[in-house]
């Protein structure tokens, strides 16, 4: 008996899903969306709007840079580091390490899972 083709194809579809899954593949995108969803919502509410702008969000402060493209930014904290997630955490946390005398402070008073998400909020704004 001949096998359908559409059931080979089938069958390497589940195969190729179940390997995402138990890779973790699928769901980390959902992981992050969610913590950048979370980052958002810390970002307003731990202050960080009152010196940074954020086009089409409460985020309307002018003391600090507009963060609203901050993503697309090759660098961070004026040519300091390299933009990435890990530089982009390190300057939240240990500002004034990184920057003696930068107008921004060190914010090393957050838990890491709530800088984290501020990141993963700050790296989607593109």
């Amino acid at each position: 008996m001949a096998r359908s083709p559409h059931l080979c194809v089938s069958a390497l579809f589940l195969i190729a899903i179940s390997s995402l899954c138990a890779s973790g593949a699928v769901g980390q995108e959902t992981k992050t969306k969610s913590s950048a969803s979370a980052g958002r919502q810390l970002f307003l509410s731990t202050g960080c709007g009152a010196c940074h702008r954020i086009a089409g969000t409460d985020a309307q402060g002018e003391i600090g840079p507009d963060l609203t493209h901050l993503a697309s930014r090759a660098t961070i904290g004026a040519n300091i580091m390299p933009m990435t997630s890990e530089n982009l955490s390190k300057w939240i946390r240990h500002t004034q390490m990184v920057k003696p005398g930068a107008r921004m402070p060190s914010f090393g008073m957050l838990p890491v899972a709530e800088t984290d998400a501020i990141v993963d909020y700050l790296v989607t704004l593109k």
